[in-house]
């Protein structure tokens, strides 16, 4: 699956997360948190090759490690270095794109943003959760749709 294919894929997932945050939680920050969260992770996985995601995620990552490494959040920063590293030392499909890349790195994900916010235990299992549909969006595209 190329770039566009797994934007577009991110696209209708981050919708339909958006719709059923905002219908059952009826709050506005958790629905486009909640809705970044799914769009970011459909494209996170092509961060191991030298892509568009990378192109857009590294230079927006390493500024958001160094504001929240100035604002104080170090543990935050920790993590996002984490997540904006590990692809790059991975071969392509490697473990970024498996089950257990996406558990990991969705639960990094699910820790940062706890850390970021005082979020409720709901909240935080929302974010995990979006970040996952993300994923498994992107999982099931290069699964399903390998000549596209």
């Amino acid at each position: 699956m190329n770039y566009n294919g797994h934007r577009n894929g991110g696209i209708v997932t981050s919708v339909a997360v958006a719709a059923g945050v905002i219908f059952f939680t009826h709050d506005i920050v958790a629905t486009i948190i909640a809705t970044i969260s799914t769009f970011i992770f459909a494209l996170y996985p092509d961060m191991d090759i030298h892509s568009t995601p990378r192109k857009m995620f590294l230079p927006s990552g390493l500024l958001a490690v160094i504001a929240l490494y100035f604002f104080g959040n170090h543990t935050a920063s920790i993590i996002l270095v984490g997540l904006l590293i590990v692809p790059l030392t991975q071969k392509h499909r490697g473990i970024i794109h498996s089950i257990l890349g996406m558990l990991i790195a969705c639960l990094a994900w699910n820790n940062m943003i706890g850390t970021l916010s005082p979020t409720t235990v709901l909240n935080g299992y929302l974010y995990g959760s979006a970040a996952i549909a993300g994923y498994l969006t992107h999982l099931t595209l290069d699964t399903h749709f390998k000549l596209v």
